[in-house]
Parts: C-alpha cells; structure tokens; sequence
C-alpha cells in the first residue's frame, strides 16, 4: 500500500517532467550518438581501466607474503637493527630514521624511498598481505591510465590510447612486480617516470613552469626507489630529439633543460656514495666478457616475454646455456645480426623521417631505455621489463592504428584489429591466472611453514635456549614465483625476536638427522616436492641392554592454515 502512493506520486512526476522536456525541446535527441560519446569518453575509459584492473587481480589480494618480503618488512619493525644500523637512540623517529635511510645504505642497494615506504607502510598494516598487495594493483592501475594519457596523446586517439593501456594492463610479464611484494619500489619508480613523461610531454606544448616543476621532481624523486630511476631523464630528452632533433641540432642553447634534467643522476650517485651503499655483486653484475651477448640475448628475450608473456622464458634460458658453451658460434651469428641491423638502418633511413619511424623510434626508446641497466646481466627477470613493456604496446597499437586509416576496408580491419585484441589479452590473461596460483600457492607454502613452527615451539620450555633449526630441500621457487630464495631467517624472526636462532638451509637429509640425533638444540624440516613440510623426530632415548635400537622417524604431516 506504502510502495503504491510512492510509485503514483513519483511516474506522475516522471510523466510531467518528460511532457515539459519534450515541449520545450529545440532539437532532437539522437539517444545512440550520446551513449556512444559517454561510454567513448576519457572519464568513461579510466573507469573502465580501474574495474577491469580490480577484477582481473583482486584474486592476488589473499596471497600470502613471499621471499624477500619479510626482509623488508623486518627492516620496518626490528628496533634493535636499526638502532644498530643508524646509531640513533630511538627507532620510533620518524624523521630522523627516514634519513638516515638517505646517508646510510646499512650493506645494501640505495633505496631509500622503498625502505621509508615500508617503514610507513608497516606500522598501519602489520603482517597482514592484502593491503600490500592492494598498494600494488593501485600503483598498476595508476601506471596504466598514465599510460592512457601518454598514448592518447602521442597517437592522436583516444581509442587506440585505451587499447595501448588495455594491453599494459593484461601484460603477463608483469606477474612478478604485481604479486611480489618486495617489488613495490619497482612499481614507484615506474609511475613516477610515466607522471614525468606525461607532464614533459605538455609542458614542451604550452611551457608551463609547473607542469617542468612536477616532471622534474618526480624524476628525482623515482630515483631513491629503484636504480632504474636514473634512466627516467634519458627518456625524456631521447623523446625531445625524436620530435624535435634539427632544433637540437641548428640552436642546442635552446635544450639548456637537458642540463636540469640530467642534473639529478648527479646528486643521486653523490648520494649513493656517501651511503655507502652496494654497487655490483652476485647477480647484480656485469661480466665484461659476455656482456655484449647478455645485451643482445636479454634485449630479445624481454621483448618476446612482453609480447608472448614469460612461458617464453624458458626456452632463452637455454639458448643462453648453449651460447656459453659455444662462444664462436654466438659471436659469429651476432656480427650476421648487426650486420643485418646496419643494412636495414642504411636502406630504410629515408623512411624514418615518416610519421611511422618517429613512432619506431619512440617505441624503441622507452623499450631500451628503461632496461639500460638490466641488459647487461646475467640473467632475466621480468620485473625489469615493467615498465620497457610500455614500448612494446605501444607500438603494436601504432600498428593496429594503422590498419583502420584504410577507409576502403575499414570494416574489415576493424574486425582484424578486434581479433588480434582478443587474442593477445587471452594469451595474457590465462599466463596472469597460472602464474597468480603460483604466488598464491608460494604464499601457502611461507604460511603453513611459519605456523607449523609456531605450534611445534608454542608451549613454554619446547625450545632450547640456542636453537639451530636446519631446513631440508627448502624450495627456492614454486614454478614461476619466489619462496625462500634465502631462507626463512627473517620470517622466523618475526616469531622468536629474542631468540639467538640459527638457520642452516641444506639438501643432506641424513646428515641433519645425523646431528638432530646428537645434539638437542637442532631441530629438522623437511620438504617434500610439492612444498609440504614434516618435522624430523629424533630417537626415543636410549633403549636398555637388548632392545632393538629405535629407528629415526619423520612426521610428514603438513601444517594447515
């Protein structure tokens, strides 16, 4: 009865205010047309982006941390060491423990901007994973509709701007710095040279002092959060030559903010100095003599895992096995190969002074700019091809653009283009399922680990005072994500902080047992090959005279959630 007069009072309204709108109309109401303009509208494709974003990844929300994760994180929360570290008397300041993350590296890479982040971050989330990850998916989706912008603008299309960012945003090759945590600095570094390079981009159009300020800044700023950061002004004067190289060339006075732009690598690698922090070591190095196969092999193998995603990995992990072993041979087909370079750079020259080599050359910079420092080692992981994917894309939808300016067969590469949209997100898209149920399943392995040891040791008195914990067959990964890649030193500490625990990662079954058996401050886990841990038992005490000596047991049961 109530819902009856709302409905007559509210239609009878409906009814008055259309028979006005209509009375009154002084042109006709093409209904289709302005759908199309909302739903074609920038408001409407970031909207878009987002939804599309939070669908696709909100699975990852409930993975577990991983790896290096709990290293950061201990950073964050281990009063102790940073007291030690940064010879201040409290850690709970604020300030003054945020800079010395700027003066002093404490025996590792200079990122500053990273460690404050979790220092931040740590206090307001503690151990719960899901607010990380969210940290992480949002960064993405703000790279993507920067990407948007950036797109849009350089191809003159807002289209073809939301496919480029559509492509970025379903890029499987990103798994590794979507779902690994210790990555978020990765992800920083990447919006904030994207968000440089937009504001570049206008502020060469309409010199507005602002739009430099904020590129410039945020240049800077992305440097304290990854190495890589370095190349954020390179790719913003490589971009100014291709659009503009013959005013570089008749008055350079008039690129004096190239200067400016360059002038924070130097006060980055002053910086770095004084912190004292690592430069090249492990696998962070370069060896001179493979470097210029590592440059061609990892050049090719970033650019394919861009474009195929990273099941193609595989197979360059061991055509960089074969041309180690075979030098000649991957000498000789590399100088075929520049030489093959050389000739198209000679013959196709002319062409490059088209709208379509500009493009090329754009593309190709914020491919192999970004990458700079990754090319030359020894391996290849995909979190370095973050944000050099962009290129990638980019040029795919330049080319995709360039099917439909064909008026004559407009309808048909329209289909082409919707096509091969459909098939390189489906590519993607199943690679980004598979390899979340990876990490997801890395984060489980972590999880049943850390609680499986916190209930063994829970009750008071069932561990020694100096325990020695050795773990057997640790994985390092779970198919194509982290799990303990150096033990689960700082993971334990989070549960026995005041314990002098030792952890000893080995692949000797009996000879852990062998000391388990002889000592009563070691204890033994053991894993099996799908990640699930037993705990060793050492033998019943020593039987009396004419008893069967017991044998040593191992409980396979696995911990749960």
């Amino acid at each position: 009865y109530e819902a009856s007069k709302v409905a007559f009072v509210l239609w009878l309204l409906l009814g008055v205010t259309l028979g006005l709108a209509h009375l009154y109309q002084k042109k006709k109401i093409n209904y289709l047309s302005d759908m199309r303009k909302i739903f074609t509208s920038t408001p409407a494709f970031i909207v878009g982006i987002i939804v599309t974003g939070v669908l696709i990844f909100a699975q990852s929300f409930s993975n577990y941390f991983t790896a290096d994760d709990f290293t950061w994180l201990r950073w964050a929360a281990d009063c102790k060491q940073i007291i030690a570290q940064t010879g201040l008397q409290n850690c709970g300041s604020l300030i003054p423990t945020i800079t010395q993350y700027f003066t002093n590296s404490q025996g590792f890479f200079y990122r500053p901007g990273t460690k404050a982040y979790f220092f931040l971050a740590y206090p307001i989330f503690e151990l719960f994973p899901t607010p990380f990850h969210v940290v992480s998916i949002a960064l993405h989706l703000t790279a993507t509709i920067l990407i948007f912008f950036i797109s849009k603008k350089l191809l003159k299309s807002q289209m073809y701007g939301f496919i480029v960012a559509i492509f970025f945003l379903f890029l499987s090759i990103h798994t590794e710095a979507l779902y690994w945590i210790s990555v978020t600095g990765h992800l920083i570094t990447a919006v904030l040279i994207l968000l440089a390079f937009l504001c570049f981009i206008y502020w060469r159009e309409n010199k507005n002092k602002f739009l430099f300020i904020i590129s410039f800044l945020s240049i800077f700023a992305s440097m304290f959060f990854h190495e890589y950061g370095t190349t954020g002004p390179l790719l913003l004067i490589a971009y100014d030559l291709i659009d503009d190289w013959k005013m570089a060339i008749k008055k350079p006075q008039a690129k004096w903010y190239y200067l400016l732009l360059l002038l924070p690598i130097g006060i980055y690698y002053l910086l770095r100095v004084m912190s004292q922090s690592v430069w090249f070591q492990g696998d962070y190095s370069y060896n001179i003599a493979k470097l210029p196969f590592n440059i061609i092999g990892n050049t090719l193998g970033y650019f394919s895992a861009s474009v195929v995603g990273p099941v193609i990995l595989p197979f360059f992990t061991t055509l960089r096995t074969l041309a180690s072993h075979n030098l000649a041979l991957t000498a000789f087909v590399s100088l075929i190969g520049l030489v093959l370079i050389l000739l198209g750079v000679k013959y196709g020259r002319k062409y490059f002074k088209k709208e379509w080599g500009k493009m090329f050359l754009i593309s190709g910079a914020l491919f192999i700019i970004p990458l700079l420092p990754f090319l030359g080692l020894g391996n290849i992981s995909p979190r370095y091809a973050y944000l050099s994917s962009f290129g990638v894309v980019f040029f795919i939808g330049y080319i995709l653009q360039q099917f439909t300016k064909e008026e004559r067969q407009y309808k048909v590469t329209m289909v082409l283009v919707a096509l091969i949209s459909v098939v390189f997100l489906s590519l993607h898209f199943g690679q980004l399922n598979k390899i979340n149920n990876d990490w997801s399943k890395a984060g489980s392995i972590v999880n049943n680990t850390l609680v499986g040891i916190n209930l063994s040791y829970a009750s008071p008195g069932s561990l020694s005072p100096n325990p020695i914990f050795y773990f057997v067959n640790i994985p390092i990964k779970y198919g194509d994500a982290w799990v303990f890649p150096l033990g689960p030193q700082d993971a334990l500490w989070f549960s026995f902080q005041d314990v002098p625990l030792q952890t000893i990662l080995t692949n000797s079954e009996q000879g852990a047992e062998d000391l388990a058996d002889k000592n009563k401050n070691v204890s033994v886990f053991m894993y099996d090959k799908d990640g699930t841990i037993g705990q060793y038992t050492p033998p019943t005490p020593t039987p009396t005279p004419g008893q069967a000596q017991p044998k040593s047991i191992v409980t396979p049961t696995p911990y749960v959630k």
